[in-house]
């Protein structure tokens, strides 16, 4: 995503191996093409043969790969698959082996790190945009999972 009027700035990330091109203002619908094509895309990379994935699974992990940085909840997650969220929630486990709250934080997690690697953010503007809402609960969540505080993570 690019807010930068010079091409040249495109150009280098050509070069570079850039798959797409997004400017901003981003527009909703061109952001999840992107992701869709770099998901299948990543996907036809892998050389291992692929786990058949329920199509509902599926289309729950593109919307996820969507709305992570927004409220994400289950029931807004079931009802986007017309499904009873006891009923999903089980049926999520079952599928992915994670419950739907691990599977959110994975995906927001990897976000977090991308930003981080970047550098270009502080702690509280990651914690919004990965979807964790502040800043404090971004660092304990993260510290747990990652076993070091977002700040020693940006600096190795």
């Amino acid at each position: 995503m690019s807010a930068y009027a010079d091409f040249q700035y495109a150009r280098s990330a050509l070069k570079l191996g850039l798959d797409d091109l997004i400017p901003k203002p981003i527009i909703r619908s061109e952001l999840y093409d992107a992701l869709l094509r770099a998901c299948r895309s990543f996907g036809d990379m892998e050389k291992q043969p692929e786990k058949k994935t329920d199509p509902i699974i599926r289309k729950v992990e593109e919307y996820i790969l969507v709305h992570y940085g927004e409220k994400c909840s289950l029931e807004d997650v079931a009802d986007f698959v017309y499904m009873n969220p006891s009923y999903f929630s089980r049926f999520f486990k079952k599928e992915t082996g994670k419950n739907f709250s691990e599977y959110l934080t994975d995906v927001r997690l990897d976000a977090a790190k991308r930003l981080l690697q970047e550098g270009n953010y502080n702690m509280n503007e990651i914690a919004e945009i990965a979807g964790f809402g502040s800043g404090k609960y971004f660092s304990k969540i993260f510290r747990e999972r990652m076993g070091s505080s977002p700040t020693e993570y940006r600096r190795k």
